[in-house]
């Protein structure tokens, strides 16, 4: 894969989860809408996320540990909240 393709993969990952994450901010009449349209959408998603899950590890731990392993740091840690 061109590195492009794999740095708008980051970027399009990256986006999604940020917009999917829990909000600790509530602003009254501020609604969410669903980031899928359809279901082809959401497989576009997983397909990226598939592309970069190898470099989560990179990014650094997520709360509940001490240092970044491939199954545990911050990607995966979203990608398990929106879908765990």
């Amino acid at each position: 894969m061109p590195l492009d393709q794999q740095w708008w993969n980051e970027i399009y990952v990256s986006g999604v989860l940020r917009a999917l994450r829990p909000s600790t901010v509530s602003i009254p009449g501020l609604r969410r809408l669903p980031i899928f349209s359809n279901r082809a959408d959401e497989q576009a998603f997983l397909e990226a996320v598939k592309t970069v899950i190898s470099q989560g590890s990179d990014l650094g731990p997520d709360d509940l540990c001490k240092e970044a392993t491939i199954l545990n740091n911050v990607l995966v840690r979203y990608v398990c909240l929106v879908y765990g």
